[in-house]
């Protein structure tokens, strides 16, 4: 289970630093920020696993996923946002031709 979701972190790590680099937005800095916050999750449960009578570090690892979580929310709902006011946009400079 650790390497698929490694697996699935570098991949969406690749999506959000490629969207990041040619599109910078702030919903795309939500998304690569929230990425690299995962990313830190699964070397802190490394770190856990190997240093065991350091309690603080569960503490943070469920500190950055939480994080994590509300940032791929906060992405979500500004591209939702955003592609709402398009559509809107291009239906009003739509030209009804049926008259």
């Amino acid at each position: 289970m650790y390497l698929l979701t490694g697996v699935l972190i570098i991949l969406l790590g690749g999506f959000s630093l490629g969207s990041y680099i040619l599109n910078p937005s702030k919903s795309n800095t939500f998304l690569a920020l929230s990425v690299f916050l995962l990313s830190t999750v699964q070397f802190v449960f490394v770190l856990e696993y190997y240093f065991v009578e350091i309690k603080l570090l569960h503490s943070f690892e469920i500190l950055f996923y939480a994080i994590a979580q509300y940032l791929i929310f906060e992405f979500v709902v500004l591209e939702e946002r955003r592609k709402r006011y398009h559509e809107i946009k291009n239906k009003s400079l739509k030209i009804d031709t049926n008259l």
